[in-house]
């Protein structure tokens, strides 16, 4: 096995240039490869718009989908939904926002379940979604200290209060 000091260390800079949809974490480039499923949209989907609904009357924070949030010189992900109560400058993030969701894939659930967790987490993110389709699950990770905690299961109503503005998702209307 190599030696990390003798692995490529990408930056920004260089993942500004690759072409498709990537992931740099920590100077390590993840392919977001294979592109998700039809079920991961769908529920992706159905959570942004109650995302989305339940922040419209909320001047200060906003929800967006798979949209860059550059977190150091090496480290830039793209989460599935996330939502900002800061203002915005660029046509990326480049603060923390309030809250994280991922639905989970074959392909991605190692890496969102263990390694953006800690990420997130170092991060200050409060919220942090974590929904597994296959076994149509939505788990709710929030900050308390420096890691975080699993909130017993809701099966209605989730309500996250991301202050000043607060979140309400029926989880009945989630599934397919």
């Amino acid at each position: 096995m190599l030696k990390p000091e003798y692995l490529p260390h990408y930056t920004v800079t260089d993942y500004r240039k690759w072409e498709g949809d990537w992931e740099l974490i920590e100077g390590i480039p993840y392919a977001m490869v294979p592109s998700p499923s039809f079920l991961h949209q769908r529920i992706a989907g159905r959570l942004f718009v109650q995302i989305e609904t339940a922040l419209e009357s909320c001047p200060d924070c906003i929800a967006v989908y798979e949209t860059d949030w550059i977190v150091s010189d090496d480290t830039v992900v793209k989460p599935d939904i996330l939502v900002t109560c800061e203002p915005v400058s660029e046509d990326y993030l480049t603060h923390p926002p309030r809250l994280i969701v991922e639905v989970l894939s074959p392909a991605t659930r190692s890496k969102d379940e263990q390694l953006k967790r800690r990420l997130y987490a170092k991060q200050g993110v409060r919220f942090y979604l974590i929904v597994d389709p296959a076994e149509r699950r939505l788990r709710v990770l929030e900050l308390t200290g420096r890691d975080y905690q699993e909130h017993p299961p809701a099966t209605a109503v989730l309500t996250l209060d991301l202050a000043p503005c607060a979140v309400k998702i029926d989880l009945q209307r989630l599934w397919p």
